[in-house]
C-alpha cells in the first residue's frame, strides 16, 4: 500500500513540523530516529546524499527536507492525489525501521541507593533532600521582606519558621523548633538570606530555602553532596533525556511547539532540578580536551532548554543580552553564564560579538579551563534556542571530531546558512559567520575557503567556480531568526532573577 519514511532526530524542530503536518492530515508514516539509532545515518546519507534531518521518502522516492515535504503536502491537499498508496512497500533494507532496541550505556551508573536523610522531629521518619525541600516549600511562607532599602524575595523570618515547625510537627517548645531549623540549615535546606546568621527565633533575621536563594543560577536547587557519576558526558546525556521526556509531554503534535510554561509546572520538573545539581561536583580541570569540548557543547544546549523552562525566554535585544550573561549554572564550584562557556571556554577566551574585551578577565581563575585552540565547528553545534540555530545533537568524547565534521557539513548544506548566487557573484551566509568571523579566518577569502571545506558536491563546485571567475567574491549575511519553538513560556526579565545581591552557594 506504499509507505512514507522519515529520518528524524530528537529535539529537531523541522522534524516536529513535518510529523505534525502528517498527523494533522491523518497520513501514516514510519520514523527512523537517528538519536536512538545513529548507525542509520549512513543509510540516510547513501539514500539521500544529505546530512540534515528530516529526510523524507515516499516509497523509494526521496522528497527532501521539511520545506520540500510541506510543498508536497500542499500539492496533495490541492489535488487530492495520494498515488503512493497504490504502490508496494519499499523493500530496500536501508528504509527499514530497526527492530532491535537502541544501544544502551555499557558503564554502570553510580549507586543511588544511599542518600542524605534528614530526621523529622518527634518521629523516626526521615526524608531525603528533595522530599524535605518540597515539604518546606509547602509549609513555610515565601514573601517579599524588606530590610532598609533592600527587598528579599521568597523569604521568611526565623520567628515565622519556628511557629510553623511547632504547629506542623507538634513540637512542645520553641527550642525544639529552633533545633530543627539549625538542622535544616546544616543540611543546606535553608539559610540566612545573605549567609551571615545561624537559624534563630527572631523577627529580625530573614531566611530562605536554598531552592530560592539564587534564582539566576539554574542548578542551585540544593547543594550536592550525594554520589557523583564519574562520566560527565553520561551525566549530561541522562539529564538531557530526562528534560526531553518532560518537554515531549508538552509538545504539540500539530505544530511541534513546546509549552515551556506548563512544563515548568510538571511534577517531574523538581526532580530534574535537583538532579541537575550533580553538575556542582563535575571537575572540568580533570577533563581531556575532547571530553571537555563534548561536555561543554552538550551542557550548553541542555541549559538553554532548562533556562527556557525556569527563567523564561527573552523577547527583546536588551533582555537577550541579559539572558546570555546573567543566567548562570555551576560546573563544579565555578559559575558560568552562556557567554562564559561559549566565549570564555570553548572559544579560548575570545571576545563575544559586539564586545570590546575578552570574555574572562586576566585574573579570572577560569582562564585555566579555556581551550587552547579554537575549533570553529563548535558554532555548528551550539544551539541557543533560536530558529536559525543548528539543530541539537549529542556529542561524545570518542567521536567529537567526526561528529563536528558531520554537523558542519549538515549546517552548510542548508540554503538558509550558505547560498551561492553565481550570477551576482555573491555568497549568502548565516549571521553566525559574521558574529564569529575571527574563528573562521582573517579575511573574506579565508572565510570562504573555510566554508568551502564544509561543502559537498554541487554547492562546493559552485563556490569553486566563483573563486575561479573573480578575485573578489561578495558576501552578504542573512538576518538571524530569533523566534523559538515555544507555544508559551515565561518572559525572561533580568529583574525577575534577582533574589538579593549575588551570593554563591559555595562558601569560599
Amino acid at each position: 500500500m506504499g509507505k512514507i519514511t522519515i529520518f528524524s532526530q530528537d529535539d529537531c524542530r523541522h522534524c516536529k513540523r513535518v510529523k505534525a503536518a502528517l498527523y494533522t492530515r491523518g497520513i501514516q508514516f514510519q520514523e527512523i530516529n537517528l538519536t536512538k539509532y545513529p548507525e542509520k545515518r549512513n543509510d540516510m546519507l547513501s539514500l539521500s546524499n544529505r546530512l540534515t534531518v528530516p529526510q523524507v521518502f515516499v516509497n523509494y522516492n526521496h522528497i527532501g527536507g521539511a520545506d520540500a515535504t510541506m510543498n508536497l503536502l500542499a500539492f496533495w491537499d490541492e489535488s487530492g492525489q495520494l498515488a503512493y498508496l497504490n504502490e508496494p512497500d519499499p523493500s530496500d533494507p536501508r528504509l527499514d525501521v530497526p527492530t532491535y532496541p537502541p544501544k544502551e550505556e555499557t558503564k554502570p551508573a553510580p549507586d543511588r541507593s544511599t542518600q542524605t536523610m534528614i530526621e523529622i522531629p518527634g518521629s523516626e521518619e526521615k526524608k531525603g533532600v528533595l522530599e524535605m525541600m518540597e515539604a518546606m516549600k509547602f509549609i513555610l511562607p515565601a514573601a517579599d521582606l524588606k530590610y532598609g532599602v533592600k527587598k528579599y524575595r521568597n523569604a521568611f523570618t526565623g520567628a515565622q519558621a519556628v511557629k510553623v515547625f511547632q504547629k506542623c510537627y507538634q513540637l512542645k517548645s520553641p527550642e525544639e523548633a529552633v533545633a530543627f531549623g539549625v538542622l535544616l540549615q546544616s543540611h543546606r535546606i535553608l539559610d540566612h538570606v545573605v549567609g551571615e546568621h545561624t537559624f534563630q527565633d527572631t523577627e529580625d533575621y530573614f531566611y530562605r530555602l536554598t531552592c530560592y536563594q539564587t534564582p539566576n543560577i539554574l542548578n542551585s536547587y540544593r547543594v550536592w553532596n550525594e554520589a557523583v557519576d564519574p562520566d560527565p558526558i553520561r551525566l549530561v546525556k541522562g539529564l538531557t533525556a530526562t528534560l526531553n521526556k518532560i518537554l515531549s509531554q508538552y509538545t504539540s503534535d500539530k505544530t511541534g511547539k513546546v509549552d515551556y510554561k506548563r512544563a515548568g509546572l510538571d511534577r517531574s520538573m523538581t526532580a530534574f532540578e535537583e538532579a541537575s545539581c550533580e553538575l556542582q561536583a563535575v571537575n572540568l580541570r580533570e577533563m581531556s580536551k575532547d571530553t571537555k569540548m563534548a561536555f561543554c557543547i552538550n551542557l550548553y544546549n541542555l541549559m538553554i532548554k532548562y533556562a527556557f523552562v525556569k527563567v523564561g525566554i527573552p523577547s527583546s535585544n536588551v533582555d537577550r543580552v541579559a539572558f546570555f550573561t546573567k543566567v548562570q549554572f555551576y560546573i563544579g564550584s565555578d559559575l558560568f553564564s552562556f557567554q562564559d562557556l561559549e566565549n570564555g571556554i570553548l572559544r579560548g577566551n575570545r571576545k563575544a560579538p559586539y564586545s570590546l574585551t575578552p570574555q574572562l578577565g586576566s585574573d579570572d581563575p577560569r582562564l585555566l579551563l579555556s581551550m587552547d585552540n579554537v575549533d570553529c565547528r563548535i558554532h555548528f553545534a551550539l544551539n541557543c534556542g533560536a530558529t536559525s540555530c543548528p539543530p541539537v545533537k549529542n556529542f561524545t568524547k570518542e567521536g567529537i571530531h567526526e561528529e563536528l565534521r558531520i554537523v558542519s557539513q549538515a549546517f552548510c548544506e542548508g540554503a538558509e546558512q550558505v547560498k551561492i548566487d553565481i550570477g551576482k557573484n555573491t555568497v549568502h551566509l548565516s549571521k553566525i559567520f559574521s558574529w564569529y568571523f575571527e574563528d573562521f579566518g582573517s579575511s573574506n577569502m579565508e572565510l570562504l575557503l573555510m566554508v568551502s571545506g564544509f561543502l559537498r558536491d554541487e554547492k562546493k563546485e559552485s563556490l569553486q567556480s566563483l573563486f575561479e571567475a573573480s578575485s573578489s567574491v561578495k558576501i552578504k549575511y542573512n538576518n538571524y531568526d530569533w523566534s523559538t519553538d515555544a507555544s508559551d513560556s515565561l518572559v525572561f526579565s533580568a529583574g525577575n532573577v534577582k533574589a538579593n545581591p549575588f551570593r554563591s552557594l559555595f562558601k569560599k
